[in-house]
């Protein structure tokens, strides 16, 4: 029975998974640019005949009816500004109506993201619907890296740094405390670099500052995006006579990647094209990322651990070839051969300072098992959106009006481990159905229960670790 169907509303891309019983069935990647689907997975012969339209919403629709939903599949969303929301929220109409509200601060992601929501909330009325954000994994940055120098009453307005990319941020988290807890628990800085891009800091499990803020504007270079700007600039185009809709198209739609080159947004367009054009914008692009990695180690002092994820990331060994070269005075030794083979991990064995890179595609999977059940106060009563770090697995979040959690852990965990702050921790056996349930007690905070899963052998030499020294 299909359960759970879940929706990535990119800028330039529709990512559709669907899970039946928890387990993943088949999943869809559209690609808005070369107009182009994959589907993979156990697809249902339905999906088959399913074509793009062109259409984004239209096409999310389509699709899924297609599919043999029933009143208990549920429908998870990725949204992009979920403005001061910390978790995860069931969408109703005040829900909907603030993150209308954010939409003119990402004006690339959240209203294509609504529509589809809206579409398929009209076409599914009687199932759940849940929106989690990538604001979220930096809502509790300091306010080092939160504040603009601005007066305090424009930071109070909500004038700050939100960040975004944090559900890419939590899924590298989680599958880094899979590999190696005590990585995970270190200095990490993650680089996603796709049609957006940006990097992150993140000290033990938790985000320090990012280089995207107010806006999805800030920072890296993207495909049709300006990144890192001096607001000079937009003063003396104001004065030139610019209004706000045309500083918007300039700045969100014809900069970038496509501004710089005047080819195109898209990286692998450029890494064919051999124009000057072409070549200077994939070097300025992989400059700046070197540069803002390095900026962003100063704020965690250091790092043990660089991740390269997102679509350019991933598929793209001569990105990340020439970004890794520009990091080489820090120590990195990059494996050619494993750069070349879009290996996991891919630094050498032997790096003269602290850095061990490893890759990471969104679809990297381990073997898991899945232990379910509710999470509730002392009353009874469930806890909806509670978020649940689980140390050397992954994290669950609570999204359904029952309280009920889904946790994927790997082969071989015997027993979790629940501890709260300030009470004594208690082990848990996972037995044959997988069903354990936690209640939290009074006073104790969602973000404060830790979930270990105990009885887990790794083999570091099979994993093939990169070394520091």
């Amino acid at each position: 029975m299909i359960n759970i169907i879940s929706l990535n509303v990119g800028s330039s891309s529709l990512k559709i998974s669907v899970y039946a019983n928890n387990q993943p069935l088949c999943s869809a990647n559209i690609d808005l640019i070369q107009k182009t689907s994959h589907f993979s997975g156990q697809i249902p012969n339905s999906l088959l005949t399913w074509q793009i339209s062109g259409n984004l919403s239209d096409d999310a629709c389509q699709l899924i009816k297609k599919l043999p939903i029933t009143h208990h599949s549920k429908f998870a969303y990725r949204v992009v500004h979920g403005g001061d929301y910390v978790q995860a929220q069931v969408l109703n109409t005040p829900v909907l109506a603030e993150l209308e509200r954010l939409a003119p601060l990402c004006p690339l992601h959240q209203p294509p993201a609504l529509s589809v929501i809206k579409a398929l909330m009209q076409a599914y009325p009687q199932q759940q619907h849940i929106a989690a954000f990538d604001t979220a994994f930096h809502a509790q940055q300091p306010d080092l890296s939160k504040r603009y120098a601005l007066p305090l009453q424009l930071y109070q307005q909500g004038i700050k740094s939100y960040g975004f990319h944090g559900l890419s941020c939590q899924s590298i988290m989680r599958q880094l405390a899979i590999l190696e807890p005590t990585l995970a628990l270190g200095k990490v800085l993650i680089a996603h670099l796709g049609n957006g891009a940006s990097v992150t800091a993140v000290y033990q499990g938790k985000s320090q500052a990012t280089s995207m803020g107010f806006s999805t504007l800030d920072g890296l270079v993207m495909g049709t995006r300006c990144g890192h700007l001096d607001a000079g600039v937009l003063l003396y185009l104001l004065s030139q006579g610019w209004d706000e809709p045309r500083l918007s198209q300039l700045l969100y739609k014809q900069s970038g990647l496509l501004g710089l080159s005047g080819i195109s947004s898209d990286m692998r367009t450029l890494l064919a094209n051999e124009t000057d054009q072409a070549k200077f914008a994939v070097d300025y692009f992989c400059q700046r990322v070197a540069r803002e990695v390095v900026s962003l180690a100063t704020v965690i002092n250091g790092c043990d651990c660089l991740v390269l994820t997102g679509g350019i990331a991933e598929h793209q060994a001569q990105v990340r070839e020439s970004i890794l070269k520009q990091l080489s005075w820090l120590g990195v030794i990059m494996d050619t051969s494993a750069n070349q083979q879009h290996q996991t991990i891919i630094s050498m064995k032997k790096c003269s300072l602290v850095f061990s890179l490893l890759l990471f595609t969104m679809s990297f999977a381990l073997a898991q098992r899945t232990v379910t059940g509710t999470v509730t106060d002392e009353s009874g009563q469930p806890l909806i959106g509670a978020s649940i770090l689980v140390k050397g697995t992954t994290s669950g979040t609570v999204s359904d009006i029952d309280g009920n959690y889904a946790l994927e852990v790997p082969e071989g965990a015997n027993t979790l481990q629940v501890t709260y702050t300030g009470f004594q921790s208690q082990e848990i056996e996972i037995g044959a159905n997988s069903v354990i349930n936690i209640t939290l007690l009074e006073g104790v905070a969602l973000n404060e229960v830790v979930v270990t899963a105990l009885g887990i052998k790794r083999d570091k030499k099979a994993l093939g670790y990169a070394a520091t020294v």
